[in-house]
């Protein structure tokens, strides 16, 4: 009896300690393979994953990159392009009806005549029929020279007088105190040869008709004399138009003044 006990005693000891162990095992593999531990474990492997932290880095400077350290040259070129696309033309008459600007425009077409008062005239006139100032001074250098006194007899008895040479067969109502006044000079010159234009349906065609006639021009008889005079006109305002480019147009659209600039061309 004592010794079917003992082997009974023996059993269940053996068979508790073969169920414990397989207890702590199951508990253990439950430990090691649930969310929460794979969690930890994933999150150790990431941050010892420095190359993808440096990545991230690297993406962050490309979007929040200075504007300087862009492709600097495709900025430029950009810029020229919208430059380019604002006229001499345009860029003038919104620099000389902006006050801010005026005298800018005021001050070049004085040394470009050498005398404020002509200057002062044919940029009022010009702007009010709407002519490119550098065609204005160019038809007024070509018929005068800038000289408010000019003085020629043409062949068939009539005058030409004053800045813009008006015709005393055209013009038969002025004084001649009135021909060699330049703004007077002007006013009639410059809406003469907007009616000129708005005929012939152009500039070149407008000059034609200003120096020789709507008759000749009309009737394909223009002189030769005239398309030297045209010629001369064209090269002497391409002249003006480059050196304003240079001294005063290049002075407002610099990275300091575009802004104001680009604001005066929506004023106007």
């Amino acid at each position: 009896m004592d010794n079917e006990s003992s082997s009974f005693k023996t059993s269940l000891i053996f068979f508790s300690s073969i169920f414990l162990t397989l207890l702590i095992l199951a508990f253990t593999a439950v430990f090691f393979f649930s969310d929460e531990t794979q969690h930890l474990f994933k999150k150790e492997a990431v941050v010892e994953e420095e190359p993808e932290v440096e990545q991230v880095e690297e993406d962050v400077a490309f979007f929040y990159r200075k504007p300087e350290e862009e492709n600097s040259s495709v900025e430029e070129e950009d810029s020229e392009e919208n430059k380019k696309l604002i006229s001499v033309t345009d860029a003038a008459f919104a620099l000389y009806r902006s006050p801010k600007t005026r005298l800018s425009v005021e001050w070049f077409y004085s040394e470009l005549t050498g005398n404020r008062e002509v200057a002062m005239a044919i940029l009022n006139n010009a702007d009010k029929f709407n002519i490119p100032f550098p065609l204005a001074f160019s038809l007024a250098h070509a018929e005068s020279r800038f000289k408010v006194r000019a003085y020629n007899v043409n062949t068939n008895g009539t005058v030409d007088r004053g800045l813009f040479q008006l015709n005393s067969s055209s013009f038969p109502f002025l004084t001649e105190g009135e021909f060699f006044n330049p703004s007077t000079s002007a006013y009639y010159g410059l809406s003469h040869l907007n009616y000129c234009i708005g005929l012939g349906g152009n500039e070149i065609a407008g000059l034609a008709m200003y120096n020789a006639g709507q008759g000749k021009v009309r009737n394909s008889g223009t002189p030769y004399s005239t398309l030297n005079y045209i010629y001369s006109i064209e090269s002497y305002k391409e002249k003006i138009e480059q050196n304003f480019t240079l001294e005063v147009l290049s002075y407002y659209t610099s990275s300091l003044y575009y802004e104001d600039f680009q604001k005066s061309l929506l004023d106007d």
